[in-house]
């Protein structure tokens, strides 16, 4: 065991960060949810399918953590990203649109969580063509955008009328 350890240790500290991606994830799923009074079944499928991105994360985590052919790995590991936060908006769509939220909610609760998720979809898109444009340093910068995305995107929901 410590001999694997050891011929993988290089391969490890990249789990670290994945657990709070997949942590992050799970908080985002969690939110909407608890927003919900009965989730109807037309919430099972895309729920399921974001079940079966947090499953796959791991092997795309060990895929972009690999060696050589950095654009095609770095892209595998961001699709996963991008459809993860793409299935959580769309399960915040099916939600408002069917009314499923819980009275008293306050309709900007999942508006906010939607913006989130879009904007992390987009930002984790756009970092696609980036590593094939540049180096990998490059398109792991384009993550660190996400912060000033959603911060703009924030400001400008807050400056638009509230809507159910």
């Amino acid at each position: 065991m410590l001999r694997s350890a050891s011929d993988h240790s290089k391969k490890y500290p990249a789990f670290t960060p994945e657990f709070v991606v997949i942590a992050a994830h799970r908080r985002a799923h969690h939110e909407i949810l608890r927003h919900t009074d009965a989730p109807n079944s037309r919430l099972t499928s895309p729920t399921l399918a974001w079940l079966f991105m947090q499953v796959l994360m791991p092997f795309a985590t060990r895929v972009i953590t690999a060696d050589g052919a950095f654009p095609p790995r770095f892209s595998l590991y961001t699709i996963v990203q991008v459809l993860a936060s793409t299935l959580i908006a769309l399960m915040i769509r099916e939600i408002r649109h069917e009314r499923l939220y819980r009275t008293g909610v306050p309709p900007r609760a999942l508006a906010r969580s939607r913006v989130r998720s879009l904007c992390l979809a987009a930002v984790f898109g756009a970092s696609v063509p980036v590593s094939f444009l540049t180096t990998s340093t490059g398109a792991y910068l384009c993550w660190l955008t996400a912060p000033l995305v959603l911060t703009v995107a924030q400001g400008v929901q807050n400056l638009a009328p509230t809507r159910a």
